[in-house]
């Protein structure tokens, strides 16, 4: 058994996450991506909830319906990209 993690940026807008069916398409674009600070943000919290459910692994998905990468890259002009 495991677990999946979806972070992204309506994480801080508020906003309810709508695929809409549409995979791989941003189908729920956010106005300012700059709202992206997880300031108080605990991983280690996650990873211990997940073993102490009895979870084996986890998966990080590191881009999502925003578009937004939680990775560098220049192939994404929304992300964690420093210039």
């Amino acid at each position: 058994m495991g677990d999946v993690f979806h972070y992204d940026l309506h994480v801080f807008d508020g906003k309810k996450y709508n695929q809409n069916g549409e995979s791989g398409v941003r189908t729920n674009p956010v106005k300012d991506y700059q709202i992206f600070n997880p300031e108080k943000l605990d991983i280690d919290q996650w990873i211990k909830s997940a073993k102490d459910a009895g979870f084996k692994f986890a998966i990080l998905t590191v881009t999502h319906e925003t578009g937004f990468a939680l990775f560098q890259s220049d192939d994404t002009p929304i992300g964690l990209k420093r210039d």
